[in-house]
């Protein structure tokens, strides 16, 4: 997992015209080839009357993995221009597909490049980029009159709490930003002079957009 990248906050979708030609951008979240398979077969679908669907995408390998497609538009025309929208954005784990229905007028490779590069553009906007780090699941387990205290710290430390279990005890279960995860741990401990029980979990993708965390 790469500590910390890039990508889609959500669907974009937009749609430009040039020269009568309708050029549709899709933007996606796609962390696997199987995934942008399904993705550009279900475009496909729904877009069967379209001329071209041009597409690129960057995910997560044991390197980066990148691919494009001009499909059936003159070479490095669409595919080309479409990554190097992904490549400027940094994006990892993102897709983008250009639906093209020619409107009768050729646009030349000039004209094909910046339609290409425009939709690509509009359609990363209309998805929004949002940076992703690896967090671990932490609980929290204390006795309640210790949990004022820890949920103060938490709040006020800005640790995306996931929700709050009350049975005997209470129990915090929260994200810690991997590379904290040990500082974060300490302080817990500190804070409650050891009178808790720490319990490290799974690891995440998580982003905090607009005072909120998103998972992935």
């Amino acid at each position: 997992m790469l500590k910390k990248h890039k990508t889609f906050h959500s669907y974009g979708e937009i749609e430009i015209i040039q020269k009568k030609s309708k050029f549709i951008g899709h933007a996606f979240y796609a962390s696997t080839e199987e995934e942008v398979q399904e993705i550009l077969q279900a475009l496909r679908k729904k877009h069967n009357g379209a001329n071209h669907n041009c597409y690129a995408f960057r995910i997560e390998g044991q390197s980066i993995i990148e691919r494009h497609s001009d499909d059936g538009e003159p070479d490095r025309t669409a595919g080309m221009p479409i990554l190097d929208i992904l490549r400027g954005l940094e994006i990892v784990n993102g897709l983008i597909v250009v639906t093209r229905y020619f409107g009768g007028t050729l646009l030349g490779t000039g004209g094909l490049v910046k339609a290409y590069s425009q939709a690509a553009k509009d359609a990363a906007a209309a998805a929004g980029v949002i940076e992703k780090e690896i967090y671990m699941s932490v609980s929290i387990l204390c006795d309640y009159t210790l949990s004022g205290k820890i949920e103060h710290e938490l709040k006020k430390s800005v640790t995306p709490i996931d929700e709050i279990i009350y049975t005997d005890r209470v129990e915090f279960r929260v994200f810690a930003l991997l590379d904290e995860v040990d500082r974060f741990s300490e302080r817990m401990i500190d804070l409650t002079n050891a009178n808790i029980q720490l319990i490290r979990s799974e690891l995440i993708y998580g982003s905090i957009t607009k005072g909120k965390f998103v998972r992935f």
